[in-house]
């Protein structure tokens, strides 16, 4: 009996020693369930934005391509087309619209579209006029020398330092000498069927006034233009506006000692 019970004690421990063993084991093998806690969203994500980079293109960060982006159109205003400015007095140059960029202004020949020279090296950012005197431009953008302009016809034009903005041009317009902005007046009298001076030089613009003191109505011819009468003690005042730099005859069909030469510089 002794023996027996020994046995199923013995027999018991091994037991425990067996189960405890793979228990342990088990355990050991078991890979621990960490708390990963709970995914979180952005509840305020956005999409990419563009990039603008400093030659004003824009880069989509999605597809890498770029495109240009232009800035509304900015127009001279002064000079207008046709205009007359004189030479040696202070003209205002103006445009429409600030460009927010740096820039500068030339002159160029209307004929052959030839840069004549600058009249300024820089203009601001939010500049939207320049007076320029016309006496003289800049030979180079950023040159310290200058030439002197002459009479002729002409276009103004703006670069801006930015690849966003393309140049622009004025209308052509004129630089002519003060006398055809101011023109003088200059008066002749038909006296005894002549003139009191057979000759006058006048500036292209002056205006030049024929009295008839005659007893007789006088027609007058100037070639190129229609007759024009002349009633007893009047006159009629004719704008040489009209007439190219040239010499020139008024006339009398009537009575060849009425005769007038006009030369128009």
């Amino acid at each position: 009996m002794k023996d027996t019970k020994s046995l199923k004690i013995v027999a018991i421990a091994v037991f425990i020693v067996v189960v405890g063993t793979i228990w342990y084991f088990v355990s050991a093998t078991k890979t621990p369930v960490t708390d990963q806690g709970a995914p979180t969203t952005n509840a305020t994500s956005s999409q990419p934005q563009p990039v603008t980079n400093n030659t004003g293109q824009v880069k989509s960060p999605s597809s890498g391509q770029t495109t240009t982006t232009q800035v509304s159109g900015i127009k001279i205003t002064s000079p207008t087309v046709s205009a007359k400015l004189a030479l040696s007095q202070n003209n205002t140059i103006q445009w429409d619209k600030e460009s927010g960029f740096t820039g500068g202004i030339y002159l160029v020949n209307a004929s052959d579209k030839s840069v004549v020279g600058w009249i300024t090296s820089e203009t601001n950012v939010h500049q939207v006029s320049y007076t320029w005197n016309t006496r003289d431009l800049y030979i180079a953008r950023y040159s310290p020398t200058k030439k002197t302009v002459s009479a002729g016809n002409y276009i103004i034009k703006i670069k801006f330092d930015s690849t966003k903005l393309p140049e622009v041009s004025s209308g052509e317009f004129s630089l002519v000498y003060t006398s055809e902005l101011h023109p003088s007046s200059y008066s002749v009298t038909i006296n005894n069927l002549a003139f009191d001076q057979p000759s006058l030089s006048l500036n292209k613009g002056d205006k030049l006034t024929i009295v008839n003191n005659d007893q007789v109505d006088h027609k007058i011819t100037l070639t190129g233009f229609s007759p024009f009468v002349i009633p007893i003690g009047s006159s009629f005042t004719f704008d040489t506006s009209v007439l190219f730099p040239g010499s020139y005859v008024f006339y009398s069909a009537a009575y060849p000692t009425l005769k007038l030469s006009v030369k128009v510089q």
